[in-house]
């Protein structure tokens, strides 16, 4: 029996082929599909990974960072505390600190508490803290020279220093100390006066408040430099400059019209201490215009412009002549005929230091140009290099080299009788 109705030619063969092609064109899609996610899955690992490890790292960097905050935290917190309690501790110990020039020649304590010895020196001391009772806790040095000025200095730069009452201010030496704290903590300082005249031209141009509040405590002063900066104190600035630097007469140099003239002290024996300063300024009072320098405790005053000298030539010198100015070396004697204090120097340490210095520079003899002629076959010193006799300056300046060294029977036997010594005794130079 033969089939009708199936078509088993060419035509049907062709559609199965046909859908082949196409279910595999849908499988490659499939496949490049998976491929695609596949690829978009393994990007995404990596990139969950890497962030993985970025954020773990920054995690622990974060950590660090708050250890180390938290550590100086800490820290910072202790230091404050410390600082407070330091703080603290410096608000209890505040104080204020009166340093008074230990070898002024104007801050000299009145002849009421000088006669009476340890006693009035315990009044002097009990008034002096009186004065300045307002203030909590004083601390009193004495400065002796410019070595010593570092007290000072740690007191202006101690924050614990309330304030600084400093009693120096006849002394010119210490302006170029202070000239870096006049504009800064000008108001730190308070320079003490003895009364009118007692401070140095060079310290009152600082600028510098000052006080009277010690007065009571001082005898006014007998040195000519008081009534010649006096005397400047009254004059305007501009009429200051152009005065010549030459101290008034004798009569005048004690009294000013601001200040009443020094009552006369009694004699006796309790006026000895005060007659004997007086009597050392007297005798280092030097008129400038002729620069003479006179010995008033010899036995009869000098004619001419040296000081007087007894003897002509030397006796410990196998007899060779004093130099002209040598008879000031001749010291004042006490009442027993013991030597007292070396003669004050017309010149200052300080502010004449250029002087000094170029006389040292010169190298000269001190015995051939203080004394009488070198007869040591062994000095290696200049003895004609520079003519003789020196100027009163410039033997004072030689002087005061002299007497940088110890006299060598001071130092065994504890006194010299030697009226010529060059040497020092007391060093006060």
């Amino acid at each position: 029996m033969a089939l009708t109705g199936f078509d088993s030619g060419p035509s049907g063969f062709d559609e199965v082929i046909h859908y082949r092609h196409r279910f595999e064109e849908f499988q490659a899609m499939d496949n490049g599909r998976n491929a695609l996610t596949n690829d978009l899955l393994g990007r995404l690992e990596a990139l969950v990974s890497e962030l993985q490890y970025v954020k773990s790292v920054t995690v622990a960097n974060l950590e660090a960072d708050l250890v180390d905050q938290k550590a100086g935290r800490r820290r910072w917190q202790s230091e404050v505390e410390s600082l407070q309690r330091r703080l603290a501790d410096m608000d209890d110990g505040r104080f204020v600190s009166v340093l008074i020039d230990a070898d002024a020649d104007i801050y000299y304590f009145s002849h009421d508490y000088v006669s009476r010895g340890l006693e009035g020196g315990q009044d002097a001391a009990d008034k002096l803290m009186e004065t300045i009772k307002e203030y909590l806790n004083t601390l009193t040095h004495q400065i002796q020279n410019l070595r010593n000025i570092q007290v000072l200095r740690l007191n202006m730069i101690n924050p614990q220093c309330e304030h600084v009452l400093l009693a120096c201010g006849h002394d010119g030496g210490y302006a170029s100390f202070l000239s870096p704290y006049a504009s800064r903590m000008s108001k730190k300082l308070t320079l003490i006066s003895a009364g009118p005249g007692s401070l140095h031209p060079k310290m009152a141009a600082l600028g510098f408040p000052s006080t009277e509040l010690l007065k009571p405590l001082f005898t006014p002063s007998e040195s000519p430099r008081v009534a010649e900066w006096a005397a400047k104190e009254k004059q305007p600035l501009a009429v200051q400059q152009d005065v010549p630097k030459v101290l008034p007469p004798p009569e005048q140099q004690l009294t000013s019209p601001k200040q009443p003239s020094t009552p006369p002290v009694k004699q006796g024996a309790d006026t000895t201490q005060a007659k004997s300063w007086a009597t050392k300024i007297q005798q280092s009072a030097t008129p400038i215009q002729k620069e003479i320098v006179l010995d008033s405790s010899s036995k009869a005053t000098s004619t001419k412009a040296y000081p007087y000298n007894p003897l002509k030539t030397d006796p410990k010198n196998h007899g060779m002549k004093f130099v002209a100015n040598a008879g000031r070396l001749i010291p004042a004697f006490d009442d027993k005929g013991r030597r007292m204090r070396d003669k004050k120097l017309i010149i200052d340490r300080r502010e004449d230091y250029e002087l000094i210095n170029e006389v040292k520079s010169r190298l000269i003899c001190q015995w051939h140009y203080l004394r009488s002629d070198c007869t040591n076959h062994k000095c290696t010193r200049n003895h004609n290099s520079y003519p003789r006799p020196l100027s009163s300056r410039e033997y004072d300046a030689l002087w005061f080299l002299a007497r940088l060294g110890k006299c060598n029977d001071m130092q065994k036997f504890g006194q010299c009788d030697d009226e010529y010594c060059i040497y020092g005794h007391d060093f006060d130079v």
